[in-house]
């Protein structure tokens, strides 16, 4: 489940033994969505949109599992220290603890969004010589394209004497750029132009043209 501001949106797989038919489904979804508009108002002490289950498409794509968890598919899981997508253990500094190994490179967020923000951090230090450190937060959004998400927050550490208030246009620009290439990281995964574990993500060849640090 995933909260921001007055939206939640919630991702709640249905046992399939328990659903009758496709109505059947939409029904408990719904029942699902009022009780957490409930909750979450009731907490937040206003008024909150839900959304579940959005990556539906009835009746041929329902969100119907065995045991009522995504880990029947293998698709969570957590990294351990030295496991994240840099290969680096990097405490005070931001960090996710998605595990890439073994999830599914074209549209599995978690593996792609960590890659991404690396990728978007690189080539902002490596591109632009007022930044000297850069963090990107990705949030995406069940059911609508990958490359669009809901959230990109851009946090920047200008070099010494530096002014950044005048960068907005390329440091979009670079954004851009990456999320417009998600749809080939799996082949970059298998060719090797692209790998997890290690810093840079891509090897020097293929790295982003810029001053070294």
């Amino acid at each position: 489940m995933l909260g921001w501001r007055d939206a939640v949106h919630r991702g709640r797989g249905l046992r399939w033994r328990h659903v009758q038919d496709t109505e059947d489904y939409l029904a408990k979804k719904a029942d699902v969505c009022d009780a957490a508009v409930t909750v979450a108002s009731d907490i937040l002490r206003k008024t909150v949109s839900v959304e579940v289950n959005t990556a539906d498409v009835p009746p041929d794509s329902l969100y119907l599992t065995v045991t009522g968890l995504s880990a029947e598919s293998g698709d969570d899981g957590e990294a351990g220290r030295g496991n994240h997508a840099n290969g680096l253990i990097t405490p005070y500094r931001p960090m996710t603890m998605e595990s890439l190994a073994g999830k599914n490179p074209v549209n599995h967020v978690g593996k792609l969004y960590n890659l991404a923000a690396a990728l978007i951090a690189d080539d902002l230090v490596q591109q632009i010589d007022e930044i000297e450190g850069a963090g990107v937060y990705l949030v995406s959004q069940i059911g609508h394209p990958i490359d669009q998400p809901q959230i990109i927050d851009v946090r920047l550490r200008p070099a010494r004497d530096a002014s950044i208030s005048g960068l907005r246009l390329r440091i979009t620009s670079i954004v851009a750029a990456n999320l417009s290439k998600l749809d080939g990281v799996a082949d970059d995964l298998l060719n090797g132009s692209l790998g997890f574990d290690r810093w840079p993500l891509r090897p020097p060849s293929d790295a982003s043209m810029g001053r070294n640090r």
